[in-house]
């Protein structure tokens, strides 16, 4: 996009959406973690930039439940619902380059597990210890 001022932007069902680098290289610089909710292709640009970065794909059990979850929500014409099929049969395929795969079939577990990811890489990332020392300090 204009004056590279994105990490990663993709055209996603007609509307354009990127991750500003300003304010993540702000965020990063304080030493504070960074979470996108990005597609397949922003996920992909951002490993190439970030090849540390830890990428959790989160997936409906199956695109039946897709469909299923799409119509419920009564936000999308069913010619957007055939368009977004379409789309998401293709970007499931790249679930494989995550890191990790969070199948979100009951709400609570999936959040759960979610976390976890979360806490273990973030655990793993600094040493128990360090980690140990920096939530006593948030919570005393």
């Amino acid at each position: 996009m204009l004056n590279n001022e994105f990490l990663e932007y993709q055209k996603v069902y007609g509307n354009y959406y990127g991750t500003g680098i300003i304010e993540t290289s702000e965020l990063l610089r304080e030493g504070k973690d960074v979470i996108l909710e990005i597609d397949y292709k922003g996920m992909m640009s951002i490993k190439q930039i970030f090849p540390s970065a830890i990428s959790i794909y989160i997936v409906p059990p199956s695109v039946e439940s897709l469909r299923e979850r799409l119509g419920i929500r009564g936000q999308d014409t069913d010619e957007v619902i055939k368009n977004r099929m379409k789309s998401s049969i293709h970007e499931l395929l790249y679930a494989k380059f995550a890191d990790y795969v969070v199948v979100n079939d009951d709400f609570t577990r999936a959040s759960s597990e979610l976390l976890k990811i979360i806490l273990s890489t973030k655990i793993n990332s600094c040493g128990v210890k360090t980690w140990l020392t920096r939530l006593t300090k948030i919570y005393n």
